[in-house]
């Protein structure tokens, strides 16, 4: 008996939800049926456009342009990323409402099709005019939402939910330097809550570190470094506030690294930008900027390049450089065998160590000069050794050696900055540290197919 009860009331619930999704789908039909049409649901011109507000479930988002740039005032104020809004725009101003009522049904019962008290809603508008749509929880049994527009009841797109739903932070501009015109002169660099300090600064168009460094600093790399400290883009918005609460939580309190820019604006006037760099909380890091009470979310790979000591701008150019102009013989090992070119009235030849049937490609030997002379080391390594004989090496007039350069063993690089690439212990004689460099690059330096055949004046096959 319970069995056969309980087969009843299964089938009895059956019976009602299949009543039910009829009735529906009825309603449904009746309304698509009864469709007579399609109409924009926006008429105002995106140029003209200067202000947007979207509400969904009680959030509602405010935007405004101000001159030339898109801002958010609600829920919070911040400068708005314009390709967002452009592409907003874009997916809204084409939507096409259509027409399920006749005139004979009279005003529309908003209430019905979860419109009276709307579920989300979009308002477009420009200086003379303002049009809204609102947009119901409810959708008709394809898919299509209930709008409301201009006091009537019509059937949005399935996509309106995405649109409408889009929540603040999608507007906001995630970039923390926000002063593309600005001429930065000198940076501060503070490390492990102020422990550790630095400044770069500018002089003479040349950047130079304080303390005085033992070493040439790289003015270029200084430039990289700030092109990419500026370029820093978190992935998230994590919290608005600011308080002592809040930094410790997310370890901002004793701070990883502390950036401060000293520049001058477009006005000509120096001012002051500060970022904040909490220390690492697995693989994310928490950042902060004086210029807001927001803290974002951004990831410790991401930062990795921009928390470095001043060695990072070492010149590491110089051990490589050597007068091309000067070079006479020039010894180098392709594919471990030693080979030695000379300089004659008739250009590089090959002297010594290759069979008579081959011959030197001029064009890769001065490619070879270029590669070198373009070389950066990536790292200084104290105390290690470079235990191989010099896989290049230049001579000039009277034998006297312009570049001897060899490479050792592999290593996994040793500074953050440098992640988990493999380089190669490195050394020449215009230099008195070991070196590291990206192996894959020292690998490829010496073209394999440096000797062609006489005869074909095709690649050597080995």
């Amino acid at each position: 008996m319970k069995g056969f009860r309980a087969t009843w009331a299964m089938s009895a619930l059956v019976v009602v939800l299949a009543g039910y999704t009829y009735y529906e789908y009825r309603n449904a039909s009746r309304d698509l049926d009864r469709a007579q049409g399609e109409r924009q649901a926006f008429t105002l011109k995106r140029e003209d456009i200067n202000e947007i507000r979207l509400s969904s479930k009680g959030e509602s988002t405010l935007l405004r342009k101000e001159g030339d740039d898109w801002k958010v005032i609600e829920p919070v104020a911040d400068l708005a990323e314009g390709t967002a809004i452009e592409g907003f725009l874009f997916q809204t101003l084409p939507i096409k409402l259509k027409t399920f009522r006749g005139e004979e049904d009279g005003p529309p019962n908003f209430a019905e099709y979860g419109l009276e008290i709307p579920d989300s809603s979009i308002e477009l508008a420009t200086k003379d005019a303002r049009e809204k749509l609102d947009v119901s929880a409810k959708h008709a049994f394809d898919g299509s939402f209930y709008v409301r527009s201009n006091g009537e009841a019509l059937l949005g797109d399935a996509g309106l939910a995405q649109i409408v739903g889009r929540p603040p932070s999608n507007f906001r501009s995630r970039r923390l330097w926000r002063n593309d015109e600005a001429a930065v002169e000198r940076v501060d660099v503070s490390f492990d809550g102020g422990r550790d300090k630095y400044t770069l600064q500018m002089t003479n168009g040349k950047w130079d570190l304080e303390p005085k460094s033992a070493f040439q600093v790289d003015s270029e790399k200084v430039e990289k470094w700030i092109e990419k400290v500026q370029n820093l883009l978190p992935n998230d918005f994590e919290k608005e506030g600011l308080t002592a609460e809040e930094k410790s939580k997310y370890l901002l309190a004793k701070p990883a690294t502390v950036v401060t820019f000293k520049y001058k604006g477009k006005d000509g006037k120096l001012a002051e930008w500060q970022m904040t760099l909490g220390q690492d909380r697995a693989e994310d890091v928490f950042v902060y900027t004086d210029q807001r009470p927001t803290i974002y979310k951004t990831s410790k790979v991401s930062t990795a390049g921009i928390k470095v000591p001043p060695q990072f701008f070492r010149e590491g150019k110089a051990p490589f450089q050597f007068d091309v102009e000067k070079a006479r013989e020039v010894r180098v090992t392709v594919a471990k065998e030693s080979h030695l070119f000379k300089k004659t009235d008739k250009g590089w030849e090959l002297a010594e160590g290759a069979s008579k049937d081959l011959e030197l490609d001029q064009e890769k030997l001065v490619q070879l000069f270029q590669n070198v002379r373009n070389l950066e080391a990536q790292e200084f390594v104290p105390g290690a050794t470079v235990k191989a004989a010099p896989q290049v090496e230049i001579h000039g007039d009277g034998g006297q050696v312009l570049l001897a350069l060899a490479w050792g063993d592999q290593y996994k690089a040793k500074s953050p900055w440098n992640g988990a690439s493999t380089f190669r212990f490195v050394k020449t004689n215009l230099g008195k540290e070991v070196m590291g460099m990206a192996a894959d690059k020292l690998d490829k330096l010496v073209d394999a197919h440096l000797l062609v055949n006489k005869s074909s004046s095709t690649p050597e096959k080995k």
